[in-house]
């Protein structure tokens, strides 16, 4: 739970006249994530030759899940499941001959739907350009081209209306008219000389000019073209009906493209194990990683299709080994991996510290964001969240949930909601921010000393004993940060009292000296005599200054907790302190803005605090996902 989920190393060796059968088997089972073979160990097996079709294979894949997208997009729903495949298209060229007759044919009417789409876009953009020009009183008959002159209408940048003007302000031939919109940029009205086409158009294209698209004709009024045009969309829209219907049709015609398309992707995949593995002249051999939990069920697959005829060597993995990584978590905590998997995934011999992301993660940010009312608001919008596909999605909307209800905690305990006092605050960030600072800074004490330990635990545990004694983030180092904290604690920063705990400060003095003279025989094993001492020092100068701004950092707790309180009083002084109705439009704008963009700010603190502060002390990073072969 704390640590990936263990791996064991499977090699496979079976009679070579069921090699199919025993990839096909491992593909069913779905948790061996195969390996290249290890030819060291296993030199007698020879790699096997790349299969000829395997082109094929990927033309098929690739033809079946175009045609199931066009399916989608034309119809707009997913295409259901086919019959089962003919078996006269486990023939390869069968296969191919069925799904190029099913491209050809549906190819067609993909083409004509394709038109007709393009037409109806072009038929919307006029209609915006004339609504446009309706709202603003530009009539199209104006533009129509007089002899030797060139005239267009479309919208500029509200930015680049300065340079325009700048551009043209000594050029008496050329005219021009701005109307500024509701948005950002303004409707433009120029004409110019043809002797002057290139010049300005060079301009126009520069400045970000878009024309807009107005029918070929100009001579009638603005309503009868809107009519006209709105008339050819709805026709256009039903032509799209009819096409998407023939399209369904004609794609029934063609019953086993899915099914064909799952054969030969399931093909082309037992063909890619199959070069991972090797084979002698009467056996063949495949290696991967599969989760100890999983070997009865990987073992049971195989003996379902090759009985008697194969051999399972399970084998703990080695030191110098790097097993795939597998996060092992309860359900309630999954979410929170997807913070885990942001840093980096986990090495197999880390620990992996999703279950405690999902308790720091969200109690830093209900510190930081405070309020019961703008809680209730993100725990909702949370849930919004995971209604929405994409499992990344799900998981940063069951995150946002968890820090609403935190955030509502806090609102509670510092009497806020909605940017309103309320209640008998236990902590007022505004008149106790001293206490809450004292809170802040214990806080990011305790995550740095829980840090540590779980970097020494893991030493040990990884038999890294120097490191987890002597390393940067060893127990030298958590007896110096200890007593760093005890000596102004008891002392504060008046450094004439320290003297009074001499013993003290002798302590972390050996710890930091032990530190450097480990740094310093890493440094002369691995280059000179210069560059130990240069190790050795930096390392103690580095330990000392990361210590003291890792633990100023958690000050930022409180910051953030007083910063809230204070929207919170600007939200009083701009409404009053008894809300009205002529002051909610403010209170519900103050409040939209602190939602959009602190909550955004306080949530990337967090992670920053998670990150850098707390991972940064033990974490370290793997590079091999565990992805099974499946089928």
């Amino acid at each position: 739970m704390f640590f990936p989920e263990s791996m064991m190393k499977v090699t496979l060796v079976s009679l070579k006249s069921v090699k199919d059968e025993l990839v096909l088997a491992i593909g069913k089972a779905g948790c061996l994530h195969v390996t290249p073979l290890d030819k060291l160990r296993l030199s007698q097996f020879k790699s096997i030759p790349e299969n000829p079709d395997l082109p094929k294979y990927l033309s098929i894949t690739a033809k079946v899940k175009r045609l199931i997208e066009e399916y989608k997009r034309i119809t707009g729903e997913e295409h259901g499941e086919d019959l089962e495949m003919d078996p006269r298209y486990r023939e390869i060229n069968n296969a191919l001959k069925y799904i190029d007759e099913a491209n050809q044919n549906l190819n067609e009417i993909i083409k004509r739907y394709d038109k007709v789409l393009d037409e109806l876009k072009g038929l919307e953009e006029q209609k915006e350009s004339i609504d446009l020009l309706i709202q603003h009183g530009v009539d199209p008959r104006s533009l129509v081209k007089v002899e030797g002159r060139v005239a267009k209408v479309g919208l500029i940048s509200n930015r680049q209306v300065p340079l325009l003007r700048y551009y043209l302000k000594d050029i008496e031939t050329i005219k021009f008219n701005l109307k500024y919109t509701k948005t950002v940029e303004s409707l433009l009205t120029i004409v110019y000389p043809e002797k002057l086409k290139d010049w300005t158009e060079r301009l126009l294209k520069q400045l970000g000019f878009k024309e807009l698209k107005l029918p070929g004709t100009l001579e009638d009024s603005l309503e009868s073209m809107k009519e006209k045009i709105e008339g050819k969309i709805k026709e256009r829209g039903e032509e799209l009906k009819e096409i998407s219907k023939d399209f369904k049709e004609k794609f029934k015609q063609f019953p086993f493209i899915k099914s064909i398309g799952k054969f030969y992707e399931d093909l082309h995949k037992i063909e890619t194990v199959k070069r991972e593995a090797g084979e002698t002249k009467f056996l063949f051999a495949v290696q991967g990683w599969a989760p100890k939990s999983a070997l009865n069920k990987l073992e049971g697959k195989i003996k379902e299709v090759a009985d008697d005829k194969f051999i399972m060597v399970v084998e703990k993995p080695r030191h110098e080994e790097k097993p795939p990584v597998r996060l092992s978590n309860p359900r309630i905590f999954k979410p929170f991996e997807y913070i885990t998997n942001m840093y980096g995934v986990p090495d197999y011999n880390a620990m992996d510290p999703t279950i405690i992301s999902a308790v720091l993660l969200p109690l830093m940010f209900g510190m930081m964001f405070g309020d019961f009312g703008q809680g209730i608001v993100l725990f909702l919008a949370g849930l919004l969240a995971t209604r929405f596909k994409g499992e990344s999605m799900k998981s940063l909307g069951k995150i946002l949930m968890v820090c609403g209800v935190l955030a509502s905690i806090f609102g509670l305990i510092y009497g806020e909601s909605f940017l309103m006092h309320f209640g008998h605050p236990v902590i007022e960030p505004l008149k106790d921010v001293m206490d809450l600072l004292v809170i802040s800074l214990w806080f990011g004490v305790a995550q740095i000393v829980f840090g540590l330990a779980i970097n020494i635990y893991v030493s040990l545990k990884n038999r890294e004993f120097i490191e987890g004694f002597l390393g940067e983030k060893g127990l030298a180092a958590l007896i110096t940060y200890f007593s760093g904290v005890y000596l102004v604690a008891s002392f504060g920063t008046d450094f004439s009292k320290w003297s009074k705990g001499l013993t003290i400060i002798l302590i972390p003095l050996l710890c930091l000296t032990a530190i450097a003279l480990n740094k310093l025989v890493e440094g002369i094993k691995h280059g000179s005599i210069a560059d130990g001492f240069y190790e050795g020092f930096g390392a103690t100068v580095d330990l000392v200054l990361s210590f003291f701004s890792n633990s100023l950092s958690y000050v930022r707790l409180a910051a953030f907790a007083v910063a809230h309180v204070a929207f919170g009083l600007v939200a009083e002084i701009m409404v009053g302190e008894q809300l009205t109705l002529s002051g909610l439009p403010m209170l519900l704008m103050l409040n939209f803005l602190v939602l959009s963009i602190e909550a955004i700010v306080v949530f990337i603190q967090s992670l920053r605090l998670l990150f850098y502060e707390f991972y940064g002390k033990f974490y370290k990073t793997g590079q091999l996902v565990y992805s099974p072969f499946t089928l």
